[in-house]
């Protein structure tokens, strides 16, 4: 994959490599979106996957607490292995 900025191409691993870091370990709560999850969680609640993903602990997350995403940190994990291809 090719930089914009016009140098070397960068390899996928590394590309990757810092979604997976913060899917896999966390990044801080923002006031925004625990307002927003509150505000939207009994219109989406029924959606599939919504409150296993956006919802830990069947509860929409405060403000500074941790949001993790570890499926999405196993399939990134597995895109860096496998390659874009094996995706579909």
């Amino acid at each position: 994959l090719s930089s914009e900025l016009g140098g070397a191409p960068l390899p996928l691993p590394r590309l990757l490599r810092d979604a997976i870091r913060y899917a896999a370990d966390g990044i801080p709560v923002t006031a925004s979106q625990a307002a927003a999850t509150v505000a939207k969680q009994h219109e989406l609640a029924h959606q599939p996957g919504f409150a296993a993903t956006f919802m830990p602990d069947g509860e929409p997350p405060r403000e500074g607490s941790r949001f993790t995403q570890p499926a999405l940190a196993q399939t990134l994990g597995l895109l860096s292995e496998q390659g874009l291809d094996s995706f579909y």
